[in-house]
């Protein structure tokens, strides 16, 4: 129950139509056209047998009429230490010129880090843009969000990593306008889910460790949850000593564990950070995810 992780990546090929979905793939307002009658751009991202600390890097090609081109940053270097990984999460016309935009995802290796999104818009043929934004770093989840009269971005994200205390989650909207990447707007979750009792790893920062006592395996014997902060992720690693069960690890990474008042096989459950919850698994007899944002 671990929530930092390595992250183990398949090899694959994926080619994908540069087309906007249910659009024409011909404008005449812009220089952003595709000529009547020609293919539409296909991007394929291939695994080479170059390596970035032993994991192959993976490199992006786009093909328009009849030539291949490889797409990458002025900055290669970084574009395959932090970028190495990469996969097509989506091809949607972000900016109404009627030519789709690729949603990129990259990521680097280990567990440090979470991925970053990028925007690969074609300005023209042989002609290629990768944008970025500072909301798409960090620990994104991204989504298509479809309004009335335009497509936007709606990326959720969190703080997260090496010594990181905070529990900041936030929501935001992007647009793509003139060829750049622009904020709606943004917003901070402040809602929780209560517990009865918890401990943070903004306080275990000041105070090293601190024990919660509470019945949490319904023996009517209070139980011990001692817990210590662990420096290297700023998160908080507990040990529960049940009066039914002995010791159980509970250590998820999460800057916030707390008891809630619901149960599971006999149980209390807990949260992680703000609304993450472990339930009892009866047949490993440990905590397990029973929902994860």
């Amino acid at each position: 129950m671990f929530k930092p992780m390595r992250l183990v990546f398949l090899s694959f090929v994926v080619s994908l139509s540069f087309s906007s979905v249910g659009k024409s793939d011909v404008t005449s307002s812009t220089t952003n056209s595709i000529t009547l009658g020609a293919p539409p751009p296909v991007f394929t991202i291939e695994e080479t047998e170059e390596e970035i600390f032993y994991d192959k890097i993976f490199k992006l090609f786009v093909e328009e009429n009849g030539t291949r081109y490889i797409i990458e940053l002025d900055d290669t270097e970084r574009w395959y230490l932090i970028h190495f990984y990469k996969t097509i999460e989506a091809v949607v016309d972000l900016d109404g010129d009627g030519v789709g935009e690729v949603l990129l995802k990259t990521q680097s290796g280990g567990n440090c880090c979470g991925p970053t999104f990028h925007i690969i818009k074609r300005v023209d043929e042989g002609f290629y843009d990768i944008l970025s934004h500072e909301e798409l770093e960090g620990w994104p989840g991204v989504s298509i969000n479809q309004r009335e009269n335009r497509t936007t971005l709606l990326v959720r994200n969190v703080s997260e990593g090496i010594e990181n205390t905070s529990m900041e989650e936030t929501i935001v909207e992007l647009e793509l306008t003139d060829g750049k990447l622009r904020l709606i707007s943004k917003s901070s979750n402040k809602a929780m889910v209560h517990a009865v009792m918890q401990v943070t790893s903004e306080e275990l920062k000041e105070t090293g460790d601190k024990t919660l006592e509470y019945d949490l395996d319904l023996d009517g014997n209070p139980d011990r949850l001692s817990c210590n902060y662990w420096e290297r992720w700023g998160a908080v690693s507990c040990i529960l000593t049940s009066s039914k069960h002995g010791e159980i690890l509970i250590s998820g990474g999460c800057n916030r564990i707390g008891i809630l008042p619901t149960k599971t096989n006999n149980m209390h459950n807990l949260v992680c950070d703000r609304s993450d919850t472990l339930s009892w698994d009866s047949e490993k007899l440990e905590y397990a995810w029973q929902n994860k944002n």
